[in-house]
């Protein structure tokens, strides 16, 4: 499925916007404001290009707010989506609206600033992995993952999770956060 960008009226917003991909949605309301919807199950990476392209291109002007409500999935989607964020000349609010766990999570925690609705929960957990093939191949692809994901957990959790916490998750262990204890860690990070 696609992305599809709608452009509406900077006058209040729309109360319908036309249906567009049930995962990723685009919504201009002006030349420097943009919405993105990140909703449901994180697919495959074709999923998010507009979204990417946007991320890319967008002038140091423009802000851009990206809303997360997924229980997580592809991974390799969510670290192209977190590697434009981060490198993105506007600043970028992440929105947690519902719930980002795994990979939405990670969405989440990657930008500079982050807003966090009232009834909003996180979870974070280890990477979850589906490998198949010889035994040895079977092997180290599951050492390079564990170690890549601790790299990744590493830059992306700290600051949020403590050290101890940090240790529990690498030995398998599920977080779970609500909108308070979000806020707590998130301190100046976050905004109104």
């Amino acid at each position: 499925m696609r992305i599809s960008p709608q452009t509406v009226d900077a006058s209040p917003p729309p109360a319908v916007v036309k249906e567009g991909n049930d995962w990723c949605r685009l919504i201009s309301t002006s030349y420097a404001y943009h919405r993105a919807f990140i909703a449901g199950e994180i697919g495959e990476p074709k999923q998010y290009v507009e979204l990417i392209h946007l991320l890319r291109s967008a002038r140091p002007e423009a802000e851009i707010e990206v809303y997360v409500n997924s229980h997580g999935g592809q991974m390799d989607s969510a670290l192209q989506i977190i590697n434009a964020i981060r490198t993105c000349k506007a600043p970028v609010t992440t929105v947690l609206d519902g719930m980002a766990y795994s990979a939405g999570g990670l969405i989440f925690l990657s930008a500079g600033r982050h807003r966090v609705e009232p009834f909003a929960s996180l979870m974070c957990h280890l990477a979850f992995n589906l490998i198949g093939g010889k035994t040895t191949e079977v092997k180290a692809c599951a050492d390079f993952r564990e170690a890549n994901f601790r790299r990744i957990a590493s830059d992306l959790y700290s600051g949020f999770l403590t050290a101890k916490e940090m240790k529990l998750l690498l030995h398998g262990e599920d977080l779970w956060f609500d909108r308070d204890e979000i806020v707590r860690r998130l301190g100046k990070k976050v905004t109104a």
